[in-house]
């Protein structure tokens, strides 16, 4: 008989709660992004546009990062793009892919499309002062397209500076700061290629509750969006007597003895309908409302 093993349970990873909130607050910023296929189109749009082609462009990790793992990835071929989320007031950073940096400088450059052994040639070649001023000025310009383009109402895109050194690192984000980095993935001449997003940590509870709040609307509040509702509105009331409903004719104006009307310079305007109920039948008539200052008047339009 073949002896089971018990399986070692205890020598799992543990997670605490506050390791559980981060992935949930990480994979909700995740959402947040690949739910909105706009703002990957738009980052890749100033791309497309020097490249001439089409770019598939998605989200391939979201990870938390110190203070000191930002430095560790800046290193002097590095250009930072940072922005300001407002209304939030926070800094965001745009890093890009050095190559690509240099693919995007020969093809401004030559207009002329490159090739797998242009990208190698050019992947040994450090950037000139001139290539880096040519990135700054590309990045720059993505960065306010992408900010002009953005429409979402809870975030918009400002863009601030560009970072050419750790030391400039350090005076634009806090060393008590941690971030969220999110790399985004393209592929172009069967290379693969990355533009990443640094982003405050705070900012994904800003983008975890928008999620769940548009998660909530498209997902429940719309599912009754085909549903009819019958619901009746009492603007005002009025008392007739039999022998005053049945002179009434079209053009009558009626002067409700009461008007539920607010007191803030609210009107109620439109068409509603007056009905009369008898033991025999319901009529009415189909009136069009008017209100001034607290009189609600009800112009008798047709009959039901």
């Amino acid at each position: 008989m073949t002896k089971v093993t018990p399986f070692p349970f205890d020598k799992l990873p543990q997670f605490t709660k506050e390791d559980i909130e981060l992935k949930k607050r990480l994979l909700n910023a995740y959402y947040f992004v690949v739910n909105r296929p706009y703002i990957l189109k738009l980052i890749a749009a100033p791309l497309e546009e020097i490249f001439g082609q089409d770019l598939d462009m998605k989200v391939t990790h979201v990870e938390k990062k110190s203070y000191e793992d930002v430095l560790s990835v800046f290193s002097d071929q590095t250009l930072l793009g940072v922005v300001r989320i407002e209304p939030h007031g926070k800094k965001a950073g745009v890093f890009f892919d050095t190559l690509l940096a240099k693919l995007l400088i020969q093809k401004v450059l030559t207009n002329k499309p490159a090739d797998t052994t242009t990208a190698t040639l050019l992947q040994l070649k450090p950037l000139t002062a001139l290539e880096e001023a040519v990135v700054q000025y590309l990045l720059v310009s993505i960065i306010e397209k992408v900010g002009a383009r953005f429409n979402d109402k809870n975030f918009n895109i400002n863009y601030e500076d560009v970072i050419r050194n750790k030391d400039q690192v350090k005076g634009s984000f806090s060393q008590k700061d941690e971030f969220v980095l999110f790399s985004l993935k393209l592929t172009y001449l069967h290379r693969d290629f990355y533009v990443q997003f640094l982003l405050p940590l705070t900012l994904t509870e800003d983008m975890e509750s928008v999620e769940r709040y548009d998660h909530f609307i498209n997902h429940r509040i719309k599912q009754f969006e085909n549903f009819t509702i019958n619901f009746q509105l009492e603007v005002a009331r009025v008392t007739l007597e039999p022998e005053d409903v049945d002179v009434l004719s079209q053009g009558d104006i009626i002067l409700f003895d009461e008007a539920f009307v607010e007191k803030n310079n609210n009107k109620i305007t439109g068409q509603a309908e007056l009905k009369m109920a008898t033991e025999e039948s319901q009529e009415g008539y189909l009136v069009s409302l008017e209100t001034q200052d607290d009189v609600v008047k009800a112009k008798i339009e047709s009959t039901l």
